[in-house]
């Protein structure tokens, strides 16, 4: 939950899937590369509504994506060299209110991880030992314009949104029992092929 000061608690309803970040490693693209049957797009979507939230995916204008039965909310300037956080400030403007954020690269991501975050009572980051570990978060929609300014600029994401005073939130706190993979970034094809072994071992 969200709590303006003076306000009443306003829920979490969103968790958007950034992909429109540029895939050059994966020919597909990684939202539309299959993890066992499954593209990476369906299996975020369903980590998202595993978490009790409406899966959106925010995405370039030219961006590749596989068909996916989603509401897609494209990035307004989609010119220049992509960033994470063009698309986060895209996605908080479009909701108007606080979202959870996930990579749509994360397909062991636990959905533990995400409900714990649209619980808290404020924007955070999921960490890892102590640092961030992904950029999974909740975020409010005032913190748009910096992030799009930081964007521009180039800025590293996580870094920016600890600057701007998101708390951390480890995982092992998130979603105790998840496994060690839990956060394992399939940004090509050997992390993929890992992605698949880790699969079938279960």
């Amino acid at each position: 939950m969200h709590v303006e000061p003076g306000g009443p608690a306003v829920s979490v309803r969103y968790g958007v899937i950034l992909a429109g970040g540029a895939s050059r490693r994966m020919p597909t693209g990684k939202a539309s590369a299959l993890l066992g049957g499954t593209t990476l797009l369906d299996r975020a979507a369903a980590t998202v509504r595993a978490a009790g939230l409406e899966p959106v995916v925010s995405t370039r204008a030219d961006a590749v994506l596989p068909r996916v039965d989603v509401p897609v909310w494209p990035e307004p300037h989609p010119s220049g060299p992509p960033h994470p956080l063009h698309g986060i400030a895209a996605a908080l403007a479009s909701a108007g209110e606080p979202i959870v954020v996930l990579p749509v690269d994360l397909p062991f991501l636990p959905p533990p991880a995400l409900a714990a975050l649209a619980a808290g009572p404020g924007d955070a980051v999921l960490a890892s030992a102590g640092r961030p570990a992904a950029l999974v978060a909740r975020l409010d929609p005032t913190l748009a314009p910096m992030l799009r300014e930081a964007g521009t600029s180039g800025a590293p994401a996580l870094a920016t949104l600890v600057a701007l005073g998101a708390v951390l939130l480890d995982l092992v706190e998130a979603a105790p029992g998840a496994p060690p993979h839990a956060l394992l970034n399939v940004n090509d094809e050997v992390a993929l092929a890992e992605a698949e072994t880790l699969l079938v071992r279960g």
